[in-house]
């Protein structure tokens, strides 16, 4: 949560959204702590709050990077009486003048000087977190239509050109600056864009991209504006590396001119990347009186308040943190330890907001609202935003009726029409968390066992199964359950690998005594799916190794051995890979796609005996857990489909698949939304069809004793490369080691180095690009990541956002925890290459889009108006380029593939830079926004270890085991 200043009244704003969440909230509080309602935000961001003279409130929003909306409150409603909204491109400050809302941008009108914008020495290279240096990448700015793109590589081996002497070198004239001149559009109260926007006759030169209008603000003299400019340096003063610049001000009056006679020269200093040197964080403040306050020091606790009008002045950390200009210190509310948004650094400006008289802001939380008096007496609020936000992180129905999920922070079981609370979180999982991805949930016996790296029973007693102790991860590997024995299925090498799971735990048959398993040649790859097979064993479905786009079934009996493979008429897009599989009480199982376009029914031996297009319609809502229940489920009987109304409901999401019960009934696990509350709750519909007979029981088991088994090369969830090396299939989810639960992708993996940057962007994003930007908040970033050193390790996982932000040291030691290690950049290539050495995974020849790289946009320069600074803004890999970002989960870009015999690695060209061992530090394949065409042979050298910013990730290798 964070608090927001409110223009024209008493009170502010609070706030509750996170990139990459589609739904927030906003409400105002007064000066007496009294709330107002709670608007729902559904994507989009708020930009600005005021209150119009006749008391009605308004918001100023930015929707989908381009357009603006003004929306007008009564008091006492959530629901907005009247809404304009316009798409309004590049607006670079948003004011309240009066009773109108002023839009500023800049257009350019010519040139001025002989030095480009971006000219000058390149940004200095740094090992610290503070100001991470620009990657030496082949076009450091957002380029549109590259005709010739450089290529990053590691050297090509080429030498120059025979005999000739030595060349002439050729000095290019600098391009000149380009100037801009200011533009105003007005919105009236109404909601009413007017016109165009027009010229207000403020000129001026940038001194470097990005560096444009600082910032805006409404005052009794019109609208007070404040623009970086480039600047000679005065007498005497000497300028030195990139230059000097100055940030000038002035007024837009009522009439949406400037007056020029207002136009002064506020502070002036060094240049540097993003920032005047002495003068950091500039932005204006104040009320009946505006100034540009700045910082001498980029995280110091002091500041200086240029005042309009009056002298500047220096101020102590108190009044900077509470209130500029105040006069006093406030060092009671500063024990309070203030913050108005969670994870903003203490020695920032601006700590809290005032509305009057007292100061708002957030508890140690961020959940929670606190207010303190000028005499420093404090006020609870209470909590800002209250809501029941129950969690379901994994769930499974049998077709026998029962059921299992981690729900709201318990494991519940479900038992015919009732529900048993099991054991918390906190005791099966470390440090009570337990929402990583499963490879699959068994029932055996009366234990319930989950696969999620490790294998641990969650009913009725915890336990884990040593033996199978980190290595089962989702994807390559599929855990099911039975009367007496579970299996669990392993992808490796090209073969699927059996083994037997007892009650208690223990391996068993088909596996040998020291757990190697059964194993044959693999009809399916990766993503695959099975359930628990009526007579024993296990119905096995997913992509086949013949095709890129068949989908197949198979049994595997309760002895480890393989049935018959049959095609199904299901197919998927080439290089896709999961599927869903439900079992049906009767015998066989229901399969489909992912997205649910379309239906198989398979008998007890996975052949299909019916098929059909999925019907369109499912529940509309946003999910935190699960997806959005289906209107149409299919039946019992194969081909046909039945329409569930309570599956679809209005906010109803479900988690795992639904299944037939024997006795006719359709059960589920989910959530549903009730209002801003997300309840669990298990879903249970009966009449839908006549009960059936569970098939029969499990086959006795093959007696004979297994002598042999095939090695296990690799680990599942890497692919085998030339018979002696392991890759992982997708790039790295960093997770904890002890709860196997990911850490944020959108965040440094270190304490510090995350503090850091939380510090610098909770309100630095406030102060950088176009308002659509400085209106984008931070991704959510979970409470148990922070504080604490997390012993991590790196995880492949299919459909992941996976991690930016990793030094290369960070990388190397998260392999290392997996029992891996770091790619050489020679392995790298090789991987990449694929079996038919190919310079792109997917051929010989460069295609666009084939794999995410060479976007036609760059995340920087959407976000900071320059490609080259703020590297660690954690906003990075959630910007979008039209409705998709420009930033893929693993695996979704199906044709950017490096084919090893039956499996593929995915994205080694493009998504995230991956660190290898080489040099003193390296990062290989490109990332989605690197100009380069180079495919498997791009490489990076220009940085150390130590070196991040949000495009450097990791995947792992490992030597084959013989």
């Amino acid at each position: 949560m964070s608090v927001e200043p409110v223009f024209g009244e008493a009170a502010a704003l609070l706030v509750s959204q996170a990139a990459g969440e589609p739904e927030g909230y906003a409400r105002w509080v007064e000066e007496s702590g009294r709330m107002g309602p709670i608007v729902r935000l559904v994507d989009e961001n708020v930009v600005l709050a005021f209150t119009r003279s006749d008391g009605k409130r308004a918001l100023v929003t930015s929707v989908g990077g381009d357009r603006l909306c003004l929306s007008v409150f009564d008091r006492a409603s959530e629901v907005a009486e009247i809404r304009g909204c316009e798409r309004v491109g590049d607006v670079k400050a948003v004011a309240v003048s009066g009773e109108r809302v002023a839009l500023i941008s800049v257009e350019t009108v010519g040139a001025s000087g002989a030095v480009p914008p971006n000219s000058g020495p390149a940004a200095p290279q740094t090992t610290g977190p503070t100001t991470p240096a620009p990657k030496k990448e082949a076009s450091p700015r957002l380029v549109q239509n590259r005709k010739t793109p450089a290529v990053v590589k590691k050297g090509n081996g080429k030498g120059g050109k025979k005999g000739g002497g030595k060349k002439k070198e050729v000095v290019k004239k600098a391009a000149p600056k380009p100037t801009v001149e200011v533009t105003v559009r007005w919105v009236s109260r109404e909601g009413v864009f007017e016109g165009e926007a027009k010229a207000t006759g403020l000129r001026f030169v940038p001194p470097l991209e990005g560096m444009g209008v600082v910032d805006a603000r409404g005052s009794a003299r019109g609208v007070e504006i404040v623009w970086y400019e480039s600047a000679k340096p005065s007498a005497g003063t000497k300028a030195t590396g990139m230059g000097w610049a100055a940030i000038g001000g002035g007024v837009i009056g009522e009439d949406g001119r400037f007056e020029g006679k207002s136009r002064a020269k506020v502070v002036e200093g060094e240049l540097e990347w993003g920032a005047l040197k002495g003068f950091y964080a500039p932005r204006l403040v104040g009320g009946t009186r505006v100034g540009l306050l700045t910082q001498p020091v980029a995280r110091g606790g002091s500041c200086e308040v240029s005042w309009f009008g009056g002298a500047a002045a220096k101020l102590g950390r108190g009044e900077c943190a509470i209130e500029p200009g105040a006069g006093v210190g406030f060092e009671k509310i500063l024990q309070a330890e203030p913050r108005r948004v969670g994870g903003q650094a203490r020695n920032d400006v601006g700590l809290v907001v005032w509305a009057g008289e007292r100061a708002f802001f957030t508890t140690g939380d961020g959940r929670g609202l606190r207010s303190a008096g000028r005499d420093g007496s404090l006020r609870e609020e209470g909590v800002a935003f209250p809501a029941r936000r129950g969690r379901v992180h994994w769930a499974k129905v049998w077709p026998d009726g029962t059921g299992v999920a981690l729900a709201g922070g318990r494991v519940r079981v479900l038992e015919g029409d009732g529900v048993r609370e099991g054991l918390s979180k906190e005791e099966i999982f470390a440090g009570g968390r337990g929402a990583g991805a499963v490879a699959g949930i068994g029932k055996v016996g009366a234990a319930v066992w989950v696969a999620r790296g490790d294998v641990g029973r969650v009913w009725p007693t915890g336990g884990t199964a040593e033996v199978w102790r980190g290595r089962v991860w989702p994807d390559g590997a599929v855990m099911v359950g039975g009367k007496a024995k579970g299996l669990l299925m392993e992808l490796s090498g090209g073969r699927l690998h059996v083994a037997g799971l007892s009650e208690e735990g223990k391996v068993g048959a088909p596996a040998l005594s020291d757990g190697r398993a059964r194993s044959a040649a693999s009809p399916v790859r990766a993503g695959f799916a099975a359930v628990e097979r009526a007579a024993g064993g296990a119905i096995v479905a997913g992509v086949g190794v013949g095709s890129d786009e068949e989908v197949v079934a198979f049994v595997v009996d309760a002895a480890g051995r393989l049935g018959p493979v049959a095609k199904t008429s299901l197919k998927v897009r080439a290089g896709e890979l999961g599927v869903r599989l439900s079992g049906l009480p009767g015998g066989g199982a229901i399969l489909s796609d992912e997205g649910r376009r379309y239906a198989v029914w398979l008998d007890e031996e996975g052949r299909e005996v019916g098929a059909a297009a999925w019907p369109e319609g499912g529940a509309a809502g946003i999910c935190q857990d699960g997806s959005p229940g289906p209107r149409f489920y299919p039946s019992m009987k194969p081909g046909g489909f039945v329409e569930v109304e309570a599956l679809s409901a209005p906010g109803t999401c479900v988690v795992g698949e639904p299944g037939w019960a024997a006795d006719g009934s359709l059960r589920w696990f989910g959530t549903r939304a009730e209002g801003r509350d997300v309840v669990p709750e298990v879903g249970l519909v009966r009449g839908l069809a006549a009960a059936v007979e569970r098939a029969g029981a499990e086959a006795a088991e093959d007696a004979e004793e297994v002598k042999a088994a095939a090695p296990r090369p690799c680990p599942p969830e890497m692919v085998l490369v030339q018979g002696k090396l392991c890759v992982d299939r997708f790039e790295a989810t960093i997770v904890d080691a002890a709860s196997r639960e990911a850490l944020s992708p959108d965040f440094p993996v270190t304490p510090n180095l995350l503090e850091i940057t939380l510090g610098d962007w909770s309100t630095g994003r406030s102060r950088m690009g176009s308002v659509h930007a400085r209106a984008m908040p931070l991704p959510f970033l979970p409470g148990w990541q922070r504080g604490q050193k997390l012993d991590v390790m790196a995880v492949p996982r299919r459909l992941a956002r996976p991690n930016g932000y990793l030094t290369g040291l960070v990388a190397e030691s998260a392999c290392a925890a997996s029992g891996k290690r770091l790619c050489t950049l020679p392995e790298f290539v090789l991987a990449c290459r694929g079996q038919d050495d190919t310079p792109f995974p997917y051929g010989d020849t460069y295609v666009e889009g084939a794999c995410n790289v060479f976007r036609e946009a760059h995340p920087a320069a959407i976000l900071h108006d320059n490609a080259s600074i703020g590297h660690l803004d954690p906003r990075l890999n959630h910007v979008r380029a039209g409705e998709a970002p420009l930033f893929r989960r693993t695996g979704a870009t199906p044709a950017c593939r490096s084919r090893w015999g039956n499996d593929a690695i995915y994205d080694m060209v493009g998504n995230l830079d991956e660190w290898v061992d080489e040099g003193s530090g390296a990062f290989a394949g490109g990332f989605y926004a690197r100009s380069t065409r180079s495919g498997c042979d791009a490489v990076v050298t220009a940085h150390p270890r130590s070196y991040l910013d949000y495009s450097t990730g990791v995947r792992c290798c490992k030597d084959a085991e013989p």
